[in-house]
Formats: C-alpha cells, structure tokens, sequence
C-alpha cells in the first residue's frame, strides 16, 4: 500500500522487543497524516477480529475515503475511466438518467470527473461505497497510488440488510438458510432458531443478524450466494460480490497447508497455461524450497497481479476442489468481478493492500416503503455482463 517504503519497514524490524517494534510503527504511519493512518485502521478492523471492538475502532467510510482523495482523482482518471465508471453507476442505479447526462454535458475531462464524484458523495454511504469498490478492482494502477481499499462483505451487507428484510421472499430465506447450513456457516441450533421465527421479516431479519454477528468469511458467502441467485435484486440494492482478491487474503494462510504437492503442481500449471504466470514468476515459486513456501509465494504473486489473476485462481480451487473450497468457505467469482477480465493485462503488478470496514445493520430511508412493497420490481438490465453465474 506504500504507506512504508524499505527503509522505514527495516527500521522497525530492527527493534528488540515487540512493543518497541509496534510502538515505532504506530509513531512513523501517525507522522504521515490522515490517508495512512486510515490504511492501518482499516486493516485493524479486519484482522484481529476480537481487537477493534475492544479498542473501540471504527473503519473508515466510503464517503470519507472519496472526499479524500477527490482532488487526486479527478486529476488521475482518464476519459475512458470517467465514461466506464458513469455507465457502471447507471446501471447500479447509483444515478439516473437525467445525472449521468449532467455529467456527460460537461465540457471538460476534469469537470467531468468532478461533477461525478460530487454527485456520486451527495448520495451518501451507499453510493460512494458502489463507486469506491468499482475503483479498487477496475483501474487496476489506481488505487494503490490513491490509498484507498475495497468494501468488505460485513458492511456490504449492513449496509442493505433492512432492506433486504422487506425483500426476501419465504423461498429465499429457506434456500439461503439450507444454504449457510451447508457451508458451515450456521449450525443446526442456530438454523432452528432462524426457523422457529413467526413471521418471515423476522426470520429474515434473525438470519442477517446471525450471518453479520460471525464476520467477513461468513458475510461474504452470503452476498456471494445472493448475487449469483437474487441478481435483478442485488442490482437495485447496489450490492456487489467480494472481490476474488479479498478471497484470497481471507484464506490465504489456511490454502497453503491444505494444498498437496499435486495440487499446487496442477495449479500452477494451469495458471502458467492461463497467462496468469510467465516463465520467469513459475520458475520463482518453483525455486521455493517447501511446498509450504512455493504455495505462499504463488497466493502472493496471484494476488498482486490484481482481480482478474486472483479470479482464474479462485475459480480453478472451486472448480477443482470442492471439498477445498468448502471447508474454506470459499466461493466462485461471479460475472460481475469477471467482466473486464480479457482486458486486464496480468503481467500488471498491484499492491494486495487488501482491508476491509465493519459496520452494524442500518435503517435507510424508504424501509417504510419497502415494507409496503415486499418486493422490489426486476431492473431491465441494458446487458446481461453483470449477472452472477455461480457453478454450484
């Protein structure tokens, strides 16, 4: 993420003791102001799950993450960037048809670029949180230089969780719950419970809290399983898949223990095959002494080369292993996150920089309606590039 460079990592490597190596790196990321202590927040929220709580942390929202790097942005996107991103959020509803006109109507690039990024911060959280999440995956050498990191699951789906209440129908809930009970992810008690609920908001209601109360793996197979079923609906509630590169951060460290030399043989192979990999990054990992090591090297590669290497992986794991998969709570990378993929040059390095922001289930204004409603009318999709296909 750049918020150390060599010299700065080497010093506080150099401390004797573990608090002098945490107390000299919490002072050097403090002295270089606000967008580096935001990285390190943020990756705190996520990682040692039992510490921000008791810290009383709070991760950085969408909405202060594009104030701060407004500026930057309209300077470093380009035409074409400007002109996918405004066609991205009209087809997330994001804005209308009377905005993105507004926007196209300006005359120059940097007005452009600054109307849209004005329009997308007035919407609120939800908005801005749309258009960040497209930034961290799709111009691939922006958001490292930006500082800024991708929307996890868990506030994703805090996020829409009231709405979705109002939105699920008995069917979905039950197909969801056998689901989550498939995967680990509730155990028959709590899945008794979920059921025993009289009406069908409150047994929606019990399965979103449950889901949210355990964190991002179990948040992320939900949202994954809604968008590759419920597509029209995550669509209207602006809800998007975890990025396969947050995939390969969350388990990460459990693949490298669980994959035989065979395995890791066949994998590497096929990303080789792929063009995921050239000659000189295979050699590399095959230089590694332990296949403990050659594993770890391969994840790290992948997930460097950004979202469309990481997407190959993660499929090939669902695919071929999914008794794997499984255990991991790992799951395919929808059509959404595959877009794009033949233009994504893999040779392209990024920063994995990969952290993630919590935050608790909301109310949002138009629950009243949605209730009234109980169900959102399908979206005409202008193409069919952001339907979920998951291969279950």
């Amino acid at each position: 993420m750049n918020v150390l460079n060599d010299e700065e990592k080497k010093t506080v490597e150099g401390k004797t003791t573990r608090e002098d190596r945490a107390r000299c790196l919490i002072d050097t990321v403090m002295k270089k102001g606000e967008r580096a202590s935001s990285v390190m927040v943020d990756y705190l929220t996520e990682k040692p799950p039992a510490l921000w709580p008791t810290l009383g942390l709070t991760p950085t929202s969408a909405l202060i993450k594009l104030g701060r790097i407004r500026s930057k942005l309209v300077a470093l996107l380009l035409d074409q960037d400007v002109i996918n991103l405004l066609r991205y959020l009209r087809e997330m509803n994001v804005l209308n048809d009377e905005e993105k006109k507004t926007v196209e109507g300006k005359t120059t690039r940097e007005d452009r670029a600054r109307c849209l990024i004005d329009t997308v911060m007035k919407k609120g959280e939800r908005a801005s949180s749309v258009m960040v999440d497209y930034l961290t995956e799709k111009p691939p050498a922006l958001w490292p230089t930006l500082g800024l990191t991708p929307t996890s699951a868990l506030i994703k789906l805090g996020r829409i969780g009231s709405k979705l209440v109002y939105t699920l129908l008995d069917h979905d809930v039950i197909n969801l719950l056998r689901y989550l009970r498939e995967m680990n992810v509730l155990n028959d008690e709590e899945k008794k419970t979920v059921e025993g609920k009289t009406t069908r908001e409150d047994r929606a209601r019990c399965l979103i809290y449950s889901v949210l109360g355990k964190g991002e793996r179990e948040s992320s197979l939900m949202v994954d399983y809604l968008n590759a079923r419920q597509p029209e609906l995550c669509l209207t509630l602006g809800l998007t898949p975890t990025s396969a590169r947050i995939k390969l951060e969350r388990i990460g460290s459990e693949l490298v223990y669980m994959l035989s030399y065979n395995d890791f043989i066949n994998l590497l192979h096929y990303l080789r095959e792929m063009n995921v990999l050239n000659d000189e990054e295979k050699d590399t990992v095959e230089g590694k002494m332990t296949t403990e090591d050659r594993a770890r090297c391969l994840i790290d590669t992948v997930m460097e080369k950004g979202e469309g290497a990481s997407s190959r992986m993660v499929d090939y794991l669902t695919e071929r292993h999914p008794d794997l998969y499984s255990a991991l709570g790992l799951t395919p990378a929808t059509a959404w996150i595959r877009f794009g993929r033949s233009q994504e040059s893999f040779s392209r390095k990024e920063s994995p920089g990969l952290m993630f922001q919590s935050l608790p289930l909301v109310m949002h204004e138009g629950d009243s309606e949605l209730e009234k409603q109980r169900h959102i009318p399908p979206v005409t999709l202008r193409s069919g590039r952001y339907i979920a296909a998951v291969r279950c």
